[in-house]
């Protein structure tokens, strides 16, 4: 969104209850739009708020099929809204949308395949990723023109692909999706009954950036679902996203079965063994650690004899093993280092960094593991948790 943009949404907004605070403008600096302070901002103050009812609501005399997910329906109002142009009276919440010449030019979901063949090479799993995260996509559009064929494709497109990147759980809002992101320095998104509205969390000086955070997300997301990645940002990789495995033997099964009554798993019986998958978020590979979650989960599951399950404590040198399986796998997959950074495409290039960052984050796991792992039965959780930090 550019500047001039930006002054015609808060227009539009402020009548409809758009809260700002008065040291904040737009402004782009270095090619990149983000929001600056003009004076100085305390911490915890208010820096936007819009009402919950300023947002396209969804339709109630639209018949939508049983059980359609509330995603879809707020997809399908959008979408409407969206093709009616500046004739929408929710117009001003479409301003940030990106049309499809700009979607092209940023998006994962247009990588050529020579490009997707190029991150297949760095790294597969990532490949893997971007392929599913773009079916969703496809499932989404696909879905939405089922549902009201009278929609266009396209526009149906570019309302998915924005709403993936800038949407809220209510839909679009205006100004929020103008604040770059960090997960270290960001405002916190706050919410009550009436009201959504970002609170920043540290003071701001004259000409500061202000940030605003999308939460803790795996490394993956930034340049997959927003469209850029930050190498200097604080990152962590988050285990549960990385797959699912199979369990074969009895021992195996015994030991997932443990963990699960310890974690949140999903567990199926297939042909190929029993297969799980972590399921808890924060479960991850932090800058220079684990997470206390993570070392949790792998005490649970890196017994190596019956004897350790039934104990229910596995010893420092299974855990030790575990730790270094899972990282290995995970390096192993990393081939980022056999390109350089002249061969990436202008779109490629955040998949590049992103790939170097991932692997730096991984080998200093990899020296945690040399120097601590031997010991986590005797570091309590929350001496772990400041180790970490």
């Amino acid at each position: 969104m550019n500047s001039v943009d930006f002054a015609e949404t808060v227009k539009w907004a402020t009548p409809r209850g758009l809260t700002l605070h008065p040291n904040m403008e737009h402004k782009c600096i270095n090619g990149i739009y983000g929001v600056y302070a003009t004076a100085d901002i305390p911490q915890y103050s208010l820096l936007v708020s819009y009402p919950i009812k300023g947002t396209v609501p969804l339709l109630k005399n639209f018949s939508y099929p049983p059980n359609c997910p509330e995603l879809l329906k707020r997809l399908h109002v959008a979408t409407q809204e969206y093709s009616k142009g500046e004739q929408s009276e929710w117009q001003g919440l479409m301003h940030s949308v990106e049309n499809l010449k700009a979607l092209k030019e940023t998006s994962a979901y247009f990588l050529s395949k020579d490009e997707l063949s190029i991150i297949q090479q760095m790294n597969p799993l990532l490949h893997r990723i971007i392929e599913e995260k773009n079916s969703i996509i496809d499932r989404q559009v696909d879905n939405l023109c089922k549902i009201d064929p009278t929609l266009d494709n396209t526009s149906a497109k570019i309302v998915a692909l924005n709403f993936k990147t800038r949407a809220w759980q209510e839909g679009f809002l205006p100004i929020f999706d103008q604040f770059n992101t960090s997960e270290a320095h960001g405002a916190k998104v706050c919410k009550n009954e009436n009201s959504i509205y970002f609170i920043s969390m540290r003071p701001y000086k004259a000409g500061e950036e202000i940030w605003i955070s999308y939460g803790t997300r795996d490394i993956y997301d930034y340049a997959i679902d927003y469209d850029f990645f930050d190498s200097n940002a604080v990152h962590s990789i988050c285990f549960a996203a990385r797959g699912s495995q199979f369990a074969n033997s009895q021992l195996e099964v015994n030991i997932i079965k443990y963990a699960a009554s310890k974690h949140k798993m999903d567990i199926s019986q297939t042909p190929q063994g029993l297969h799980y998958q972590l399921m808890e978020d924060d479960a991850r590979f932090l800058e220079h650690a684990p997470s206390a979650k993570l070392i949790n989960y792998i005490q649970h599951t890196a017994f190596r004899s019956a004897q350790e399950l039934q104990q229910g404590i596995c010893s420092p040198q299974s855990f030790d093993i575990r730790l270094n399986q899972i990282l290995d796998a995970l390096i192993s997959m990393n081939n980022v280092d056999q390109f350089k950074e002249q061969q990436m495409t202008p779109k490629l290039l955040r998949f590049y960094h992103l790939l170097k960052k991932e692997k730096q984050i991984l080998l200093n796991n990899k020296v945690w593991a040399k120097f601590n792992s031997l010991y986590v039965n005797e570091i309590p959780s929350t001496i772990q948790d400041q180790i970490m930090r």
